[in-house]
């Protein structure tokens, strides 16, 4: 099978959510589960994590009040567009 490159002309992102550099559980959670073999050395990249990813998240890990909170309103606009996963734009 022939995998296409695409030019991307734009990439339109919303706030932050959480911060691979900070949240350190997290990132470590994410680890583990595999989610950041996307990204570059840099840590910079694509990811897509599931909504049932980040709900056990929410659950499981340790973070800040509003990390928290900032992920349960991405589950909510995933879960409003038909979506089981979000995609998140880290650099």
């Amino acid at each position: 099978m022939s995998i296409r490159a695409h030019r991307v002309n734009e990439i339109v992102h919303e706030g932050e959510t959480f911060n691979l550099s900070h949240d350190e559980e997290l990132m470590k959670f994410l680890d583990e589960k595999d989610v950041l073999n996307e990204l570059n050395a840099d840590a910079c990249g694509l990811i897509d994590v599931s909504v049932g990813l980040l709900k056990e998240a929410i659950e499981k890990v340790e973070m800040a009040v509003e990390t928290k909170q900032a992920i349960a309103l991405d589950i909510v606009w995933a879960e409003k567009n038909k979506m089981d996963y979000v995609q998140y734009y880290c650099f």
